[in-house]
């Protein structure tokens, strides 16, 4: 019997090739269903998961060969990855991940940047797709920055409090020299 963490972050056992997840947990065992959703066989373990109190009834399906069984085990690790490091490389993490492995290749490793994607959707948030969503936003978000709208020329002007009181510092100043500007005259 072998444990592995399913992509939703929930163990699982495998026996005899078949993956099984966890169905109830009673005071003294544990019972297991096939993560095939047409079969039906189960077993029961005990809560420490070191002796299988009963072993699977019959599968309606032929056990995954191990690269399958890698495959789901490697994708499950990739997705809790992509949601607690949301900076690194979809490419490089897959790629890390499957040299673990002996029987997965590159094209896993695009299967895997592919669930990264996906799993890291689900944790950012949408960016704005209009001015009004940006300043819904930004209202949402007062307390930590400070933002100016002028809607004649559709421009949102947003810094936070920080780099506020830094600008104000009358020892420097910055600008970005993508508009014309008229710096003060000297005296």
């Amino acid at each position: 019997m072998e444990t592995f963490t399913t992509r939703k972050g929930k163990t699982g056992i495998i026996i005899d090739k078949f993956r099984l997840k966890k169905d109830k947990e009673h005071k003294q065992s544990i019972s297991w269903r096939c993560t095939n959703y047409q079969c039906k066989s189960r077993c029961t373990t005990d809560v420490q998961l070191s002796e299988v109190l009963s072993f699977p009834t019959a599968h309606n399906h032929e056990p995954e060969d191990d690269r399958t069984i890698q495959r789901h085990q490697v994708r499950g690790a990739v997705k809790r990855k992509a949601e607690e490091s949301v900076h690194e490389r979809p490419l490089k993490m897959a790629c890390t991940e499957v040299q673990c492995y002996d029987s997965l290749d590159f094209n896993d490793a695009k299967m895997l940047r592919q669930s990264i994607y996906r799993a890291r959707k689900k944790v950012m948030p949408n960016l704005p797709r209009s001015l009004t969503e940006t300043c819904e936003i930004l209202q949402g978000h007062q307390s930590s920055i400070l933002f100016n709208i002028n809607s004649a020329s559709s421009i949102i002007m947003f810094a936070t409090p920080e780099t506020v009181r830094f600008l104000q510092r009358p020892t420097s100043f910055f600008s970005c020299r993508t508009w014309p500007m008229k710096y003060p005259k000297q005296h």
